[in-house]
């Protein structure tokens, strides 16, 4: 054994702990298969050969499952119901999985490596429309360009196709197909939820997901657990809306393209950019780009700026607390932001609670 594979298992053990830890009560699926994988000696010796890669966790489950998706034929894809298999005990899985990737280890490591972590949650799309309501002259009914930074597949761009249901029953389309509920815990919550009218929608990736192949649509599915099922319904009744009514995603860095966006937006629309769990995503530099782009756009119109994200603790992302829901209104070459909730650490938006 070379002198840091021990050091790589053992960070392994406590990477899948962490992680299996923050989604308690979503899988019994991943719960069987992680409980196996940290006792392990061989699968954590194949898994010590990816432990530097960031959001190895998510990667590693993601490939097994994408394969799975793309041949069906193996028995491991009895397990998982989003190959179309029907829903069954996760007694005896660890087996199988063990075996499925020891026998596929070379693609699996491949694909972990290579792939770019895409997760496209719609049900972000609730903390959008509540925080677009803050907006006034959004929820007036001025006309509104979305923007969204880190967009995949730009789901959460067709919010407005999207009913909501925050606790009074559901507002948006009567025949959208999609219903995303939000409970919101406090009575200071604005009495009516408007969905905003939206005319222009265009996002920006690294490296956009194209939904309109069914590799693209396996590669989102795969980062969803495949027996979560609100998770999996969610995501399928928003990618077929997405199909009928597809949006732009433009391919580059938020840094280089959001300038070009913003100068895009017609006058007498309201601008608005959005980002959920992007931020820590990028580097100074991108961040300083970004801003100085909006403080630069700012002189010629108001922008909206609303993120969910981690909050910063000197400076440093502090993934251990609740996410932020978030309003920064640039103006005249100047920078105002409001704390308008705090949401759930995986930004399901199962709940907001308004800070006033």
């Amino acid at each position: 054994m070379r002198p840091g594979d021990m050091h790589d298992e053992n960070d392994m053990v406590q990477q899948f702990r962490t992680w299996i830890g923050g989604r308690t009560g979503i899988s019994p699926l991943y719960d069987e298969i992680v409980a196996g994988m940290i006792q392990d000696d061989e699968m954590l010796s194949l898994l010590a050969q990816i432990s530097q890669i960031p959001y190895v966790c998510n990667r590693f489950m993601a490939a097994v499952h994408f394969l799975l998706l793309e041949r069906d034929n193996s028995p491991l894809s009895q397990f998982y119901v989003t190959t179309g298999a029907p829903a069954r005990s996760s007694k005896g899985v660890y087996d199988i999985f063990r075996l499925f990737c020891l026998s596929n280890s070379k693609l699996i490591l491949m694909l972990s490596r290579s792939a770019e972590v895409q997760i496209n949650e719609v049900r972000r799309s609730a903390a959008f429309v509540f925080a677009l309501n803050s907006v006034r002259s959004v929820a007036g009914g001025t006309p509104t360009a979305l923007i969204e930074l880190g967009a995949c597949a730009g789901l959460n761009l067709n919010l407005d196709r999207y009913q909501y249901d925050f606790g009074a029953g559901a507002v948006g389309p009567a025949q959208a197909g999609l219903v995303i509920p939000c409970e919101v815990r406090n009575r200071a919550a604005p009495p009516t939820i408007v969905i905003p009218q939206v005319v222009l929608r265009e996002g920006i990736d690294v490296s956009p997901v194209d939904i309109g192949t069914a590799q693209g649509r396996n590669w989102l599915i795969a980062f969803a657990s495949p027996d979560d099922h609100r998770r999996q319904m969610f995501l399928q009744q928003a990618m077929e809306i997405c199909l009928r009514a597809p949006v732009s995603v433009r391919r580059g860095s938020a840094g280089e393209l959001i300038g070009s966006v913003l100068a895009s937006v017609a006058e007498g629309v309201e601008a608005c950019v959005l980002h959920a769990l992007t931020e820590h995503h990028f580097g100074a530099l991108e961040r300083a780009q970004v801003r100085r782009d909006l403080m630069e756009a700012s002189h010629r119109r108001d922008v909206h700026v609303i993120g969910l994200e981690w909050p910063r603790t000197r400076g440093v992302v502090d993934m251990a607390r609740e996410l932020e829901l978030t309003l920064t209104v640039y103006r005249q070459g100047k920078a105002r932001r409001h704390l308008l909730a705090i949401s759930d650490r995986r930004g399901a938006v199962d709940w907001l609670r308004p800070t006033g």
